[in-house]
């Protein structure tokens, strides 16, 4: 039996669906099935499916759903009902394999995807294709309406994006320019502002001797940037687009090599041309204040004082944005056991760039914590008494009566 998440939810046997209920059926199954194999909790649940708005009868409708998909699976498969075992404690669980369900694989083979990337081009992209591939429709949990199911197609909306892009800087490098045009041509359309994209899209264009339409490019890109934010593109599409019209070779393959901007290859001699303006820095930066941010309201939840004002809101906000992605959530979880881990935290700040770079409201609601918090240039401990304490690579001032010791 296996399951989709990536387009309508829905489960099928020998390729065959069957039916799994009415919208609520899905939306609890979607819910257990993003963390197959995990406790998620009743509230947790509920939220899911109903919203901060849940009914109260929320708690016997979900016990009610649950025991109706037990039905419907045994209906489409004798004894997979077993899969949706009852509540253990105050959670249910799914316990289903990850590679029966196609959002997995697909998490699965674009980390494989990462890993190869920069060691072999023909790796990547098959990964990548598979990847694509998992995908039913356009949309994930496409026949849920909930605001979690919503947070989650955009997140994943992003992911399978970025899948895209990785895939087409692979297939640059092996010279297959003028099979993706088509392709890049279609992702610049639906992310007009996006410098990346049409960089390789100019470049692309340039290598299949297009030039004009590279040049066309360029200029549209300049004036959407001009319109909508009164801005220029960065440096590196100023440099891309200088070195077409000076028919630069430092931009033409060489037998299988591909080579950088500059002109020379990196060790694996697979480096394309990758934009960089000093938005990374900024990323960077923006990342370790939402980890400083998030550090410091677990030490305060730790010591039972509740988190306030922007530390409590940048662990709210990276609850809310982590919600569905297992392994984002089990960071931090580590993290609000142990924040003086530094290996934990430094796990972390990897998850938050990573999504700032692929999530513009999550930039933007990270950038309005970072720029409303005011903390002091180190963190400062406050206590009648401290039994032990790491502190995150910062230097404290303590104040308060308190004794240190056993």
């Amino acid at each position: 039996m296996r399951f989709q998440l990536l387009g309508d939810v829905a489960a099928e046997t020998d390729g065959e669906r069957f039916p799994l209920g009415e919208a609520k059926h899905r939306a609890v199954l979607a819910a257990l099935l993003v963390q197959t194999g995990q406790p998620v909790s009743v509230n947790k649940l509920t939220e899911r499916v109903w919203g901060i708005d849940r009914p109260r009868t929320a708690c016997k409708l979900l016990r009610d759903y649950i025991s109706d998909l037990r039905k419907y699976l045994d209906a489409g498969q004798e004894g997979t009902g077993e899969l949706l075992p009852p509540a253990t404690g105050a959670s249910y669980r799914a316990l289903i394999r990850p590679e029966n369900i196609d959002l997995h694989r697909f998490r699965d083979l674009f980390s494989k995807a990462r890993q190869a990337d920069g060691h072999d081009n023909t790796e990547v992209v098959g990964l990548c294709r598979e990847a694509i591939a998992q995908w039913n429709g356009e949309d994930a949990l496409a026949d849920i309406t909930s605001q979690w199911a919503e947070r989650v197609r955009i997140r994943l909306a992003e992911d399978r994006k970025s899948v895209r892009v990785l895939c087409l800087k692979a297939e640059l490098r092996l010279g297959r320019h003028g099979q993706i045009i088509g392709e890049l041509a279609d992702l610049t359309a639906a992310s007009p502002l996006d410098e990346q994209l049409m960089g390789m899209y100019m470049l692309a264009c340039y290598r299949a001797r297009r030039p004009g339409d590279a040049e066309t490019a360029f200029q549209v890109i300049t004036a959407r940037l001009l319109e909508d934010s009164d801005s220029a593109p960065g440096p590196a599409l100023l440099k891309l687009r200088r070195q077409i019209l000076a028919r630069d070779p430092a931009l033409d393959l060489d037998d299988s090599t591909d080579f950088t901007a500059s002109g020379r290859p990196n060790a694996a001699g697979t480096t394309a041309w990758t934009p960089k303006d000093g938005k990374d820095d900024n990323m960077h930066t923006l990342a370790d204040k939402a980890t400083k941010l998030t550090v410091q309201a677990v030490r305060r939840q730790l010591v039972q004082r509740p988190a306030a004002g922007p530390s409590a809101k940048m662990i709210e906000l990276l609850r809310r944005t982590f919600d569905g992605d297992e392994t984002a959530e089990a960071v931090l979880t580590k993290v609000e056991g142990n924040p003086g881990d530094p290996a934990v935290v430094r796990e972390l700040r990897s998850l938050i760039v990573v999504r700032l770079e692929q999530d513009v409201s999550f930039r933007k609601e990270v950038d309005l914590l970072a720029a409303s918090s005011t903390s002091p240039a180190g963190p400062a401990i406050v206590a009648d008494s401290i039994d032990h304490a790491t502190v995150f690579q910062e230097q404290v001032s303590v104040s308060g009566d308190f004794n240190i010791g056993r």
